[in-house]
């Protein structure tokens, strides 16, 4: 309901008129008698009924929103439309924390205590990158809604736990050969990693038409099922070592065709490695080599990170290191710059013993 911001009150002939004009943009003209008197009594009377309107509709229960796992199954029938599969299955896993906690909560009733009863309840388990994760998609959720009319407003603010941003974990040299010697046939793949900074899907997704060995270049490219990261395809270029290595590891595969994977489970069938049966082979080759440490983030994005802090230490450009790297901004290579700096600092201090 809205309030009277304008009255005209005028006669034309032998009958008074009325024009009421309201908050919300309505304009109402009505005849009101043949005195003045009755279309002030009329005036006094419209603006009565819609104050008590407004009373009306304040203590009126409110309708029910819908439910939060109703919102939640739509958003990821919204991501697999428009988002990688990747994405949606890493929503699909935060909504479910998020729907198991609140259920056939009412959405629209949802507040700031709630949240925080999620957020309790989920820092047993979980370190807070892994919560904001699950706010950053209830906030999506939430959002979502209220472009669809399903909600008028966002419910309550969803206020992110603060982290404390740790320097990345990287891998010194003498480590990268320690792992290497363990490697086996994963050998060319964590070259592959350490020298490209290549990530996991797009180790996973390489295909022998993607590698340039006579050009010394691998090229980074859309295909069915996957994207990269970032939205861009790329082109890294190859050093010598792991142009070599390539080679022979194509010579030693039964399925080399450039239709075929690049690094293949099964070399027998050319089978691609699921993301699960990778990630546990790197993690048996980090512990063969004596380098596995459950506090630190082992695999091959640390391998990435790796080459990252290395090339920024033999004096590649910060520039350079996001192209080849396909990293979305500065900022995130810049983390390494911090990293490569201690590390040097290590150093130094390791210099201390020859005064010793």
């Amino acid at each position: 309901m809205a309030s009277c911001t304008a009255t005209r009150i005028y006669q034309r002939g032998h009958t008074w008129y009325v024009d009421l004009r309201w908050s919300d943009g309505r304009r109402e003209r009505t005849s009101a008698g043949h005195t003045k008197a009755q279309a002030e009594r009329l005036v006094r009377k419209r603006i009565r009924e819609e104050a008590a309107a407004l009373r009306r509709r304040e203590n009126a229960e409110p309708e029910p929103g819908p439910p939060f796992d109703e919102l939640a199954d739509r958003y990821v029938e919204h991501l697999r439309v428009h988002a990688k599969p990747a994405s949606v299955d890493a929503a699909y896993r935060s909504l479910q924390q998020l729907k198991d906690f609140y259920w056939d909560t009412d959405a629209a009733t949802l507040r700031g205590a709630e949240v925080d009863r999620f957020i309790a309840h989920r820092r047993r388990t979980c370190q807070p990158p892994t919560i904001n994760k699950d706010l950053r998609y209830l906030k999506a959720t939430l959002r979502l809604a209220i472009e669809e009319g399903r909600l008028k407003e966002m419910p309550c603010r969803v206020r992110m736990v603060r982290e404390v941003r740790k320097a990345p974990t990287i891998l010194s040299r003498d480590e990268m050969r320690r792992l290497l010697s363990k490697a086996g046939r994963l050998r060319p793949m964590l070259m592959m990693a350490a020298m490209t900074g290549l990530r996991n899907g797009e180790l996973r997704y390489l295909l022998w038409a993607d590698v340039d060995l006579e050009g010394a270049t691998l090229h980074v490219t859309a295909k069915q099922g996957f994207s990269p990261k970032s939205g861009s395809e790329r082109s890294v270029p190859l050093n010598s070592v792991l142009a070599e290595a390539l080679r022979e590891h194509r010579a030693s595969l039964p399925h080399a065709a450039t239709s075929d994977w690049v690094f293949q489970r099964n070399p027998s069938s050319g089978s691609q490695w699921p993301d699960s049966a990778l990630c546990a082979a790197v993690r048996d080759v980090f512990k063969a080599a004596g380098l596995y440490d459950p506090n630190r983030k082992i695999g091959l994005h640390m391998l990435r990170r790796s080459f990252c802090s290395h090339s920024l230490s033999r004096g590649a450009s910060i520039e350079a290191v996001r192209a080849m790297g396909g990293s979305s901004s500065l900022t995130v290579v810049q983390r390494y710059a911090v990293s490569v700096e201690d590390e040097q600092r290590r150093a130094v201090e390791r210099l201390a013993e020859l005064a010793e």
